[in-house]
């Protein structure tokens, strides 16, 4: 608890800045973790969407906060958004060409495959 209160204070002193992103992702990655599943999907969605946006894409920040948001989505029974976030996690790592990693694991796992 004390580290999403954490990031929460830290997301609202870099609101508006490049840092603002990272930390949501940060922020609803934990809230995952706590089960916290609708407010963490809704914090992801406008994470992701927000990253989406970068040119170039933030391929540290980016995979996983699509696998936080499928996990999110999965778990209150948002199957087609969660495949589709999972596969969007696939996709960044075949396009860029990033290396095998516990993003791409876990993506693989959701996916069932």
């Amino acid at each position: 608890d004390q580290a999403l209160q954490l990031t929460r204070d830290q997301s609202e002193q870099w609101a508006g800045s490049l840092v603002e992103a990272r930390v949501n992702a940060v922020q609803g990655g934990l809230q995952v973790l706590l089960g916290d599943y609708k407010e963490s999907k809704q914090l992801l969605a406008g994470v992701v969407s927000d990253l989406e946006k970068q040119s170039p894409p933030n391929l540290i920040v980016l995979p996983g906060a699509l696998l936080n948001l499928a996990m999110a989505e999965l778990a209150t029974r948002g199957h087609p958004e969660a495949e589709k976030a999972a596969r969007d996690c696939l996709d960044l790592y075949r396009k860029h060409q990033l290396p095998d990693d516990l993003v791409l694991a876990e993506s693989y796992n959701l996916l069932g495959t």
